[in-house]
C-alpha cells in the first residue's frame, strides 16, 4: 500500500520552521518592552531573568515570551534538520539548538525567587547559595542554554560553510562563535561580580543569539537533504509516494 502526501503538506514545513525561527528571535528580544512593564530594575544593571520573577511587575508576560522563545526554537531545530545539507554536524548543530530551546524553556518554568541585582538580601543568599533549589536550578540551566547556542554556532557553521549554498551562513556563524564565546566570557565574570552594565551586557548578547535565530529561519540556502529536497518534486503528480511495501 502506497503512503502519501499531499504537495501542500511537504511546502508547509518550511513555512513552519521560518515562522517558528522568526517567533523565536522576537520573543527572545521581549526584554525591550521592559519600559512598558512598570519594572523598576535598572536595565543596564540588571539580569535579563529578574523581569520573570514572581515579585517582578508583568512578570509572567516575560516568562511566557521565554516559555514560548523556547517552544519555537525547538520546532526551528526540527525544521533545520531537514532543511539542512545532510552531515554529522548537522545532526550534532540541530540537536545543540534544540538542546538551547529545552533549555531556555525550562528556565522560563523555573523563574528565579528575587532580584540579586538590586536586593542585598536575595544577593547574600545568592552568594552563599541559600536561594533554593529552583533559584540555583534555573542559573544551572541557563548557563546550559548559553553554551548550547554557541555550540549550534560552532557546529552548524562548521558544516554549512562546507556547502556553496550555505557558505556565507558557515562563515557567519563561525565568526559569530568567536566573536559571541568570547562576549559571553565577558558577561559570566560580570555576572559573578555584579560588575556595573552587566544587564547591558547581557542584552547584547541576547540580541546576537536572536539574530542567529533570525539568520537561520531566513537564510535562503541551496542543497537541502534528501528528505526534503529535490527527489519527491520529481513526481510530476499532486501527491509525493512516501514509501512502497
Amino acid at each position: 500500500m502506497l503512503r502519501v502526501r499531499p504537495r501542500s503538506t511537504r511546502r508547509a514545513g518550511p513555512a513552519v520552521t521560518t515562522a517558528s525561527g522568526l517567533a523565536a528571535a522576537t520573543l527572545n528580544c521581549a526584554f525591550l518592552l521592559q519600559g512598558l512593564s512598570g519594572s523598576s530594575l535598572p536595565w543596564e544593571d540588571s539580569f535579563i531573568s529578574e523581569l520573570e520573577s514572581p515579585g517582578q511587575p508583568d512578570s509572567a508576560f516575560f516568562r511566557w515570551a521565554s516559555l514560548l522563545a523556547g517552544a519555537a526554537t525547538v520546532l526551528l531545530a526540527v525544521g533545520l534538520y531537514r532543511r539542512l545539507p545532510p552531515g554529522r554536524l548537522r545532526l550534532a548543530g540541530c540537536w545543540s539548538l534544540f538542546a538551547y530551546g529545552s533549555f531556555d524553556l525550562a528556565a522560563a518554568l523555573m523563574p528565579i525567587s528575587c532580584t540579586p541585582s538590586v536586593d542585598v538580601a536575595c544577593r547574600r543568599l545568592d552568594d552563599h547559595g541559600d536561594s533554593g533549589w529552583i533559584h540555583d536550578l534555573h542559573t544551572a540551566v541557563s548557563a546550559l542554554a548559553v553554551i548550547a547556542v554557541l555550540a549550534s554556532l560552532g557546529l552548524l557553521g562548521l558544516h554549512l560553510r562546507r556547502h556553496p549554498g550555505w557558505r556565507p551562513v558557515g562563515v557567519l556563524a563561525v565568526a559569530g562563535c568567536v566573536v559571541l564565546s568570547l562576549w559571553s566570557t565577558v558577561v559570566s565574570v560580570m555576572s559573578v561580580a555584579y560588575l556595573p552594565g552587566l544587564g547591558l551586557a547581557q542584552r547584547v548578547q541576547i540580541t546576537a543569539v536572536a539574530a542567529w535565530l533570525a539568520v537561520l529561519a531566513l537564510a535562503p540556502g541551496r542543497g537541502r537533504s534528501p528528505v526534503s529536497g529535490t527527489d519527491h518534486e520529481r513526481i510530476p503528480s499532486r501527491w509525493s509516494v512516501g514509501s512502497a511495501p
